[in-house]
């Protein structure tokens, strides 16, 4: 994911194919769930829109039917 640390937007880029539909959680450090959306899986690319969230630290969670892909640490500046 990139920029790190980001403002408005963060940019997932998957560099193994994601083999179908994927959802995407965002969580604060405590575990507390903030926002979730799903993908199609059809790009490698994909924008996550973080403006509505405080200054802070979060996890961001890919994960697909089968199993978690990703697991990644991000801050929102």
């Amino acid at each position: 994911i990139y920029p790190n640390p980001a403002t408005n937007l963060l940019n997932l880029v998957f560099t193994n194919p994601l083999n179908g539909s994927a959802t995407i959680t965002i969580t604060d450090q405590l575990g507390q769930f903030l926002s979730s959306r799903q993908i199609d899986g059809k790009s490698s690319v994909y924008e996550q829109d973080i403006s509505g969230l405080a200054k802070g630290i979060y996890i961001l969670n890919v994960q697909t039917p089968e199993k978690q892909t990703g697991k990644y640490m991000f801050m929102k500046e």
